[in-house]
């Protein structure tokens, strides 16, 4: 079976970006929300921790469409925007939250030592709902699930 070149069409979100916003994009996954910023809207990657929202200008967002219930729940949007915005990351973590013990690693190498700050082991995913590998989203994950 071969295929008709000619019969196939281009992705018309595709033509858009490209367009609009030449390859030089970005997409971002949340929920939208009250902004700080006039002209700007808040985008919250997780309803599980409103401390995290990203700002993004009206004016350098190519397209939004809604993500589907099966990926991210309660009504989230994906947003294209231009990779030259510039964005404001607001991240908002009590004391408690932001170090604890599991994130500290002492370090003794002869008469020196040193506390060290590590990498939280945690899963990443567009959407940021994921607990643990067993997420309904696509997720990367270091976490290692509890031994039964």
């Amino acid at each position: 079976m071969s295929i008709d070149a000619d019969s196939l069409e281009e992705h018309p979100l595709l033509v858009k970006l490209l367009r609009e916003g030449k390859p030089d994009t970005m997409t971002l996954w949340g929920y939208v929300g009250p902004s700080e910023h006039d002209g700007s809207i808040a985008l919250y990657p997780s309803l599980e921790n409103l401390g995290s929202a990203i700002e993004i200008p009206k004016g350098d967002i190519l397209h939004v469409e809604n993500v589907p219930q099966s990926v991210m729940l309660f009504g989230a949007k994906v947003v294209w925007v231009r990779r030259s915005a510039t964005v404001v990351v607001r991240q908002a973590d009590t004391a408690e939250d932001a170090v604890t013990s599991e994130d500290i690693r002492d370090i003794r190498t002869g008469r020196l030592h040193m506390r060290v700050k590590t990498q939280r082991s945690d899963c990443h995913s567009p959407c940021a709902t994921c607990r643990d590998c067993s997420s309904v989203c696509i997720s990367s994950c270091r976490v290692k699930p509890p031994q039964e």
